[in-house]
Order: structure tokens, then sequence, then C-alpha cells
């Protein structure tokens, strides 16, 4: 495995190169555990998984600890999204600075934060629209930090944008099938059923012959989350999806991405409409000036004093 860290399951974390006297093999405590990205969080995931996965853990030697923690390595280094302290600068000014947060595979993130925090850049960064100053971006545990958008569309990252731009003289369903052809690098054909398929989940299926320049709002705001399916997602980033909708929409949207993250959909999600994130994700992360200022379950992240006070102007 690359990027290794030596670490000390119960003490402290050593680095990589740190000689081998510096461990202790006779304390059944300490393990040289071999994990991606070498990050206190990658460190306690893999001994979690072991723990899980072994009954035989509590007993194990380190040495037997040490493979064990390898053995369940691939699950830890497959996450759906792996963001490394990410580091963008636009025109002088730094848009996003020491971000690093991952998502698992079949989970939702909120993403949250008042107008300019960095939330679009970010998404910019994960597909590729922009490239970082440093940092690193991990995809189904590959490196994607360098690869253009298309590729990473390729492999399986769909994205819907804040504006949505459907191609207005193609009817609703021939929008499907440019973005199904060009996702799964397919015929039209191969991909008609699946593209029929999303009509259904994404509630458009009566105005598959439409013309998609005479959609409304919600049936807009429905393509665009129809036509980032048809490229076959893996990991499906929503930017601010439900903005300008009505309550009655807005509800309508939000039970047709909750049916699509029950079928295992891994989704990092923008949105300013709360109520709505907190209907669908699990965690919620909050941007402030490009940085995160915290990350969590949406009750203790809202409960936050720097959160209420930064995002919903409340002084506590």
């Amino acid at each position: 495995m690359t990027d290794t860290l030596r670490h000390y399951i119960g003490g402290e974390r050593v680095a990589a190169d740190a000689p081998a006297e510096s461990l202790n093999p006779s304390n059944t405590n300490d393990v040289v555990a071999k994990v991606p990205m070498g990050g206190q969080a990658e460190v306690d995931a893999a001994v979690d998984a072991a723990k899980k996965a072994f009954p035989s853990w509590s007993e194990a030697s380190p040495e037997v600890r040490s493979d064990l923690l390898d053995k369940v390595g691939s699950t830890i280094i497959a996450r759906s999204a792996d963001i490394g302290r990410l580091l963008a600068r636009e025109e002088g000014k730094t848009v996003a600075e020491g971000i690093g947060f991952a998502v698992e595979p079949g989970a939702a993130l909120g993403i949250i934060g008042p107008n300019g925090a960095g939330k679009s850049t970010l998404f910019n960064l994960i597909t590729g629209n922009i490239a970082p100053d440093s940092g690193v971006i991990r995809f189904l545990g590959e490196d994607v930090t360098h690869t253009p958008p298309m590729q990473r569309c390729f492999m399986g990252m769909g994205r819907t944008f804040q504006i949505p731009q459907p191609f207005e003289k193609l009817t609703v369903f021939e929008n499907l099938l440019v973005a199904g052809a060009f996702g799964s690098r397919k015929h039209e054909v191969e991909v008609t059923e699946r593209c029929a398929e999303i009509l259904v989940d994404t509630g458009l299926i009566s105005r598959a012959n439409v013309l998609a320049g005479s959609l409304s709002l919600l049936e807009r705001k429905r393509l665009e989350l129809a036509r980032a399916m048809a490229t076959d997602p893996k990991l499906l980033l929503l930017d601010e999806i439900a903005g300008g909708l009505t309550e009655g929409e807005c509800r309508a949207l939000v039970a047709t991405i909750r049916g699509l993250h029950a079928k295992g959909m891994a989704i990092i999600w923008i949105e300013h409409v709360l109520h709505a994130l907190n209907a669908v994700v699990e965690d919620l992360l909050v941007l402030h000036f490009g940085r995160v200022l915290g990350i969590g379950k949406p009750d203790v992240i809202m409960a936050s004093k720097d959160v209420r006070e930064i995002y919903l102007g409340i002084e506590i």
C-alpha cells in the first residue's frame, strides 16, 4: 500500500520513516498500521474495520494485527471520495485552504456555508473544472487530482449545476440519451432502457417527449438530476438543486433524491435549504472563506456556536 504510516494504536502517531526501534513490539497495544494517506482518521477507520471483521483482534499479537489491517486496507482506500488538504487560489485570492474530508460508499454528505464560502469552488476542484495548487483528490481509491473532468465522468463522477442548462431544442428523453451515451461511452441504443428508468425515478416520464426548453423550473431541476444520473455515477454531486423551488416542489425533489440514496448512491450535496439536506444526509460539512469550519452530525453541527454565528447570523 502507498503512503504508509507507522502508528501506535494505543499511543502517539510516528512518521513513516521513523526508526523501527521507536516502536514497542512487546506492547500488544502497539502495531505498525499500514493504511492509505497516513491520517489519524484513516488509522481509526482501519482499526474499527479490523475489529469488526476479525473477532480475534483483541488477543492478536502486534504482527497479526498488522496483517489484519492489511486485509481491510482495500476497503478503507476505496472510498467514494477522499479529499486531502486542498489549496486553491484564483486571481491571487485563496478560495480553498486545507479542505479535507472523506465520503464512504453509499454515504451522503451535506455542505453548507454562506455565499462566497467556496462551496461551488470545492465542487469544481473535485470534478476537475479547476486544479488545486496543492493537496490530493482520490476517487474510488485512485488519485484523480490531475485527471481531466471528462475522465472523472467516465470513472463514475456525476454532477449537477446550480443553473440547469439543458439542450433546449432536444426533448427530455434526448437530453438523457446524450448524457447516457457520453458518460458510459456506449451507443445511445444501449442506454435507452436505463434512461427510461431514470425518467421514471425522477418523475419525468410523462414529459419524455417534451422539448427541454419548455420545462418549468422544477422540471429543469429534475432534468439536471436525471442527466447526471444518466452518466451512471458512483458519486453524485448536487449543487443547490433545491434552490428556487417552492416548499411543495422541494419536498418532491427531496423524495426523489432520498430514493436514489436509498439505492446506495453516494452523494455530496451543497444546499442552503437545510431541511432538505437534513432529510437525506448523514453528516454536514460547513465551509467558511474556503476553510472547513466543522463536520459532523447535522444536529451537532447546527448547535455549534461558531456555525450559528457565522452561517445563521445568530450571536450566542
